[in-house]
Order: structure tokens, then C-alpha cells, then sequence
């Protein structure tokens, strides 16, 4: 049985084919290679990978940062970013995304195998979503999505805990009042509590909130 499904998303016949070789070699399944993040999409959506490694630098409409958070936001796919830029604009619209790990070109078997395992390792202790949510989150307006998901990744449906509002903000890159819209939204949609405490509030996830544990 394989250690797990991988898709490999790159333009260069080379280096996937030699990632392919490596991560085979380790005892993991490369369900296919992808040249382009259309391509990328559709395959993932019918491959099911469980991890997707990504080059940054992709032709045609979707570059991999593009392919990579709609594979991570719409189909629940983590993803490994591969590349040779280590640049300020690069590192910092890949700060911007929900990722694994980062390999930097020319990197070696090593490398491949450790940014993997790592990955993996975070991946079988994170929430993934559920199909029928990933359709939910299809439905919400920008700022609902970027605070569900921000929510998502910092609560859980136990605990309560207190965020400042301006920090949720900042977080997901919006004002306050666009935030603070997106919360009562959420909240009357069932997906976000919220608990009033004078003039603090604290949120956790909706107990009805669908997710499923090391899938």
C-alpha cells in the first residue's frame, strides 16, 4: 500500500519526471503529472490526491499560487510549493496562501523526501473538510470565506476563544466593518458561534460545522 497519492504540478518535463522517480523510490503513489494548473484542477478533481506539489512558475491563466489555493480552499487538497524564486514578491503572495512545506530548486532526494514526510506528517493532524462544505464555502462572498477559513484554521468547537476584532482583519487582509459583517453572517448561516462578554466576544466553530480528522 502506498505511503500516500500525490500529484505533481509542473511545466518542466524533467523535473517532474525526476520528483516522480524520487518519491516513487520512497513508496509513494504519483497519481499523475500536470503541466498546467487547468490541467491540475481537473485531474485533482477526479484523482483525489492527497497532497499536490506545485510550481510556482506555471504557463496559461493559473500560475501555481493560483492553482494552489483552489486546490487548498475549494477542494481540500493540501499543497507543497516548488520553485527556483526565493524573491520578496514571490515569498510574499506564497505568505498569502495555506501551504505544507516549500522546495526550493535545485534541491535533492533528500530534500524531496523530508518536505514530504513533513507534509504528510501535518496533514494527517489538520482538519480537512468535507465535500459537502467545500461546496458551502463556494457560496460565500469573499470576506465570509477568507473569516470562515481563518475561523477554521484557529477555533475549534470546544474552547472558546477571543480574537480582537482588527486582528481577524488583519489577518485576512479586510476592514473591520467588512469582518464584522462576515461574522454575524456566518453566525446566523449556523457555521460560527459567538459569545458576548461586556464588550469582548469570543467565537468558536458550530458543532455543526462538517469536518472530518486525519483523512
Amino acid at each position: 500500500m502506498p505511503k500516500g497519492r500525490l500529484l505533481i504540478i509542473e511545466d518542466e518535463v524533467i523535473v517532474a519526471r525526476y520528483i516522480k522517480d524520487v518519491l516513487e523510490s520512497f513508496g509513494y503513489q504519483v497519481v499523475a503529472c500536470s503541466s498546467s494548473g487547468e490541467e491540475a484542477v481537473r485531474l485533482a478533481k477526479e484523482l483525489h490526491p492527497d497532497l499536490a506539489l506545485v510550481d510556482i512558475v506555471l504557463k496559461g491563466s493559473m500560475d501555481g499560487i493560483k492553482t494552489a489555493h483552489h486546490l487548498t480552499t475549494f477542494l481540500g487538497i493540501p499543497v507543497i510549493y516548488v520553485t527556483a524564486y526565493t524573491d520578496e514578491d514571490t515569498l510574499s503572495r506564497v505568505k498569502g496562501t495555506d501551504y505544507l512545506g516549500y522546495l526550493v530548486k535545485p534541491f535533492d532526494d533528500k530534500d524531496i523526501y523530508v518536505t514530504v514526510e513533513l507534509a504528510m506528517h501535518k496533514r494527517k493532524n489538520r482538519r480537512v473538510l468535507k465535500k459537502p462544505l467545500r461546496r458551502v464555502l463556494g457560496s460565500l462572498n469573499k470576506d465570509e470565506l477568507k473569516v470562515l477559513l481563518f475561523f477554521i484554521t484557529t477555533c475549534d468547537t470546544d474552547g472558546w476563544i477571543h480574537i480582537p476584532l482588527h486582528k481577524i482583519a488583519k489577518e485576512v487582509k479586510s476592514d473591520t466593518g467588512n469582518v464584522s459583517r462576515a461574522i454575524r453572517s456566518l453566525s446566523m448561516k449556523g457555521y460560527v458561534e459567538v459569545l458576548k462578554n461586556g464588550r469582548e466576544n469570543y467565537y468558536r466553530l458550530s458543532k455543526d460545522l462538517a469536518y472530518e480528522e486525519n483523512l
